[in-house]
């Protein structure tokens, strides 16, 4: 973008996220910036191109050796033809971070140019880099990740449709998700606690009323007082015998003792 000039625009369209990434549509960005420079009649000295993306940058301190990195050796190829054209020329190309280009005239021309290329649109092959006049390789990293996606939704849908799911849905409906996952893994709860917690909520625990339904003992009733059926609810808030353990144990916690 030149002040007092026709903006000029190109397009390129990646293709689904379940193939590529998106540190690859940035550096896909950064060529065809790169692109549009060298093809410029009236050339300044000064350059800059404008990211918020991390890796992108930060690819051009690396060995280049991983999937994407061949757009990254594009981009060098087209700054050193670049050299090459202003020769004798004193001039800088810079590449920076601005935290979602704030500040950058014609950041929302270009969201929405974006957009444009993410839904399909793309430039006429011949205005485009030579590497852009083809589909380019399927990213590995963005097919393990949609695969990664596709299992943990998969095992969420069964985990909720399941038994012990539903019942667990009751307790605390964020069950499966990283948030539940981090609570039981507190590191103030010892894994033997965190292990019985879960055990009791889930009623997969050895307690009569559980055990029963597999005809390992011949009662549900609970042995400690005889009274009633040893369900989790009766063991753990209703049997008499252990209500001075209770007593202790909301005392023990109240005081910030870990279980």
């Amino acid at each position: 973008m030149q002040s007092g000039k026709p903006n000029r625009i190109l397009h390129y369209h990646l293709g689904p996220d379940s193939e590529h990434t998106v540190a690859e549509a940035e550096l896909i960005g950064i060529v065809l910036a790169m692109h549009l420079l060298l093809t410029e009649k009236h050339r300044n000295i000064l350059y800059a191109i404008g990211m918020d993306n991390h890796m992108a940058l930060e690819a051009y301190n690396t060995n280049l050796r991983n999937p994407a990195h061949y757009i990254v050796k594009e981009a060098l190829c087209l700054g050193n033809i670049l050299r090459k054209r202003t020769k004798g020329k004193q001039y800088t190309l810079t590449l920076h971070w601005t935290a979602g280009h704030v500040g950058i005239p014609g950041n929302e021309l270009a969201d929405v140019e974006a957009k444009c290329a993410a839904g399909g649109h793309a430039s006429d092959k011949s205005s485009l880099p030579s590497l852009f006049k083809h589909m380019l390789t399927i990213n590995p990293s963005a097919i393990t990740r949609n695969n990664k996606t596709k299992l943990k939704r998969k095992w969420d849908n069964s985990w909720k449709r399941s038994y012990r799911g539903r019942k667990m849905a009751k307790i605390d409906n964020r069950t499966s998700s990283a948030h539940f996952l981090r609570t039981i893994s507190n590191a103030n709860i010892s894994c033997r606690s965190a292990s019985l917690v879960m055990q009791l909520l889930l009623e997969h625990i050895p307690l009569n009323d559980y055990l029963k339904r597999f005809k390992l003992v011949d009662s549900l009733r609970c042995p400690a007082c005889r009274f009633g059926a040893e369900t989790v609810r009766h063991f753990v808030l209703e049997c008499p015998t252990y209500t001075h353990k209770r007593w202790i144990l909301e005392g023990d916690v109240g005081n910030g003792i870990k279980c």
